[in-house]
Formats: C-alpha cells, structure tokens, sequence
C-alpha cells in the first residue's frame, strides 16, 4: 500500500469511528445472517438488500456490545467485590445468565472501595481500543477520552495519601502502542499511588515506570504458577521479578510471610 494510499485508509477509518453509519436493521424482503463467537461472546447480525440484477442496493448491521462476555464477568467481579465476597455473591456456573445476557454496556471504569484508602479502578480496555495499526500512534487509544478522564477524576477526587489499584488487561507494555492514553497515565501516576494490576501474557512480573514524579508500579499475574499447561502439558515458562531468570522448573509455593 502505498503512503497516499494508506493516508486515504486512515481517515475512512477516523471517519466511520467518529460518524458510524449502516447501523440497524433492514425489513424484509432483505438476506439477514446472524454470527457469534461463543468463545468471548461477540454477536452480529448482517443485513443485505438485493436489487433486480443483484447489486447490492442496501447493507445494515446490528453488532452487539463488544466483548459482551468478559464486559459481562468483569460486572459480575465487581458485583461481589462491593459484596465484600460473600458466598453466592458471584456466580457459581459459566452458564449463569448475568454472563449472557445482552447487550452488556461497556463499563466506565468503575471503583469498588477496597479500604477506606485503598480504590480498585476496573478499566474497559478493549470496547474503546482502536482497532487498526493504520491510525498513527498518537491518535490510538486503550480506553478512549471519556474513560480515561473519568479514571483522572476519580483519582484525584481521593485523598493525595491514598492507593490506587488499576486493573487493566493489558500490561503497561501493550499500552505502550497507545501514546496518547499512555501519557495520560504516567501523567496521573506521577501525582497519586498506583499500581496497575495486568495479566495475559501468562507469566508474572513486578516492574517499575519512571514518570515526572511519583513512579508508576506494575505487577503482572497471568498463570505463571501452573507447572504445566492444562490442555497440553507443556512446562510453563515463568520469569522470577527480582532477578529476571526464565524457566519452568520454579517451584509452586508463596514467598515466606505471605
């Protein structure tokens, strides 16, 4: 693709983001095909209107929230977190409806009061992410305008001394394609406490972000402590925080104290 070409492509993109279009349903006589992933939960349906000589005359679509399920089960986590996880508090079945009834709405990082200085911040990072390379570094987001500045309000709406736990399911490394909503981060993290919880990259890791003031922590929990792989068997790769040596033979137990 050429560079005039792909400047083309990114502003259709931006375009349709800012003003989406072909949204809905069409009325018959119309061709309609339904598609689901029941792995994360993404539903669309298609609608299509055909002319006399079979062009296309007319195209809908009605996609669900995106990633209904995990949006789904983040609510429900929160749910019993403000239940201070009492039993039943959370659902005991993967089929229970609170995890498939649609739509789900995207979440607007939500804040469950763990201590009386102690915030938990649940954060939507894949409803708002851009979803294409094709838009420069500087314009992509994570969470997008409104959450981030909903975090940034809540943050400093609570006292200068308290913590705040940022969950985020992404670590600060896949946030790094982000510059835009990485910046406003470090930017937050260096007039509060905080430490962002991340996962999915199925090993664990405490790291440290230098900011202009006060530094941003990371600490990463993503399944590093199974010895073998539940479908496969294979040795999970783990990696030790302090002294950064890889491998699969580290033993299962908690640090003494813990």
């Amino acid at each position: 693709m050429n560079e005039e070409l792909r400047e083309l492509y990114q502003q259709v993109i931006l375009d349709h983001s800012r003003k989406p279009r072909n949204y809905g349903e069409l009325p018959p006589p119309c061709e309609h095909v339904h598609g689901d992933n029941p792995s994360c939960g993404d539903e669309v349906d298609l609608y299509v209107r055909f002319g006399e000589s079979g062009e296309i005359e007319e195209i809908k679509q009605l996609p669900y929230a995106q990633i209904a399920l995990t949006t789904a089960h983040q609510e429900a986590f929160r749910r019993a977190l403000s239940q201070q996880l009492v039993p039943g508090s959370y659902p005991a079945s993967a089929s229970d409806a609170n995890f498939w009834t649609r739509p789900q709405p995207p979440l607007t990082t939500p804040v469950v009061k763990l201590a009386p200085d102690v915030l938990l911040h649940l954060s939507d990072g894949r409803t708002h992410r851009t979803k294409t390379f094709l838009v420069p570094d500087e314009r992509r987001a994570i969470l997008g305008r409104e959450q981030m500045q909903r975090l940034r309000q809540r943050v400093m709406a609570a006292p200068s001394d308290a913590v705040h736990l940022l969950a985020s399911g992404s670590t600060i490394g896949g946030w790094q394609r982000f510059d835009r909503d990485l910046n406003a981060l470090l930017g937050l993290a260096a007039q509060r406490r905080m430490l962002v919880l991340s996962g999915d990259i199925h090993r664990n890791n405490l790291d440290g972000f230098a900011t202009a003031g006060l530094p941003l922590h990371e600490a990463t929990s993503s399944a590093g402590r199974w010895p073998k792989c539940p479908s496969c068997q294979q040795a999970r790769q783990t990696t030790c925080p302090i002294c950064q040596t890889s491998g699969s033979g580290f033993e299962i137990s908690w640090p003494s104290g813990a």
